[in-house]
C-alpha cells in the first residue's frame, strides 16, 4: 500500500513488494480496519502511518513509522447503499480483492479511511526511539493520538522536510 515505505533490508525483494498496481501508484489510500476510535477523525487530520514488526526480529527495531498521510474522509460499510456502492469506492485503493472487500463489508464496524499519501520518512522512526524518547506507552499501538510535540519530534527524527507537512 505505502510504497516507499519499505525497510533498508528488504531492498533486495524491493521487485516484490512494489509492484504495477493502482494502491501503490496512488496518492489516494483506502485503510479498512475495526478500530472504532478512528471515526473520530476528521477531513485533514495528519496521520503517521505505523508498521508492525515482522517475524524477524523485535518490535524495538522493526516496528517503524514511515509514511505521513491526511484524512480524506472516514466512513463505515453501513454508509454505502450496498455492496456494489462499497467496492466501487474501495476497490482501487485499498490492499484487498473484491472477494475480501466483500468480506469487509459484511464484517459489523468496518471503517473505511480515505487518505491522502503525503511523504515516506527518509529514516524510519523506531517504536524503540517512541518509547526512549517521545515517552509514549499506548495501550494499544495500532491507534492513538500523538501530541503536536511528538509528531513534530516524528517528523524531525524522519528528516522531513517541514515545509512539505502543512498543518
Amino acid at each position: 500500500m505505502f510504497p516507499d515505505s519499505i525497510l533498508q533490508n528488504e531492498e533486495n525483494q524491493k521487485y516484490e513488494l512494489i509492484k504495477d498496481i493502482s494502491y501503490t501508484n496512488s496518492i489516494h489510500k483506502i485503510y479498512l480496519c475495526f478500530m472504532p476510535y478512528t471515526a473520530q477523525l476528521q477531513r485533514g487530520d495528519l496521520i503517521a502511518i505505523y508498521r508492525t514488526k515482522d517475524d524477524k526480529g523485535s518490535a524495538r527495531y522493526r516496528s517503524v513509522i514511515t509514511s505521513v498521510c491526511q484524512i480524506e474522509e472516514v466512513k463505515t460499510n453501513k454508509d454505502f447503499a450496498n455492496v456494489e456502492d462499497f467496492l466501487a469506492y474501495t476497490n482501487y485503493y485499498s490492499i484487498f480483492n473484491p472477494d475480501e472487500l466483500r468480506q469487509w463489508y459484511q464484517q459489523k464496524n468496518c471503517y473505511v479511511l480515505k487518505m491522502t499519501y503525503n511523504i515516506a520518512l527518509t529514516k524510519r522512526v523506531t517504536n524503540g526511539y517512541m518509547v526512549d524518547e517521545l515517552k509514549m506507552a499506548p495501550d494499544y499501538w495500532g491507534f492513538f493520538q500523538l501530541t503536536d510535540g511528538q509528531f513534530d519530534a516524528i517528523l524531525k527524527k524522519g528528516e522531513v522536510d517541514e515545509s512539505i507537512i502543512i498543518n
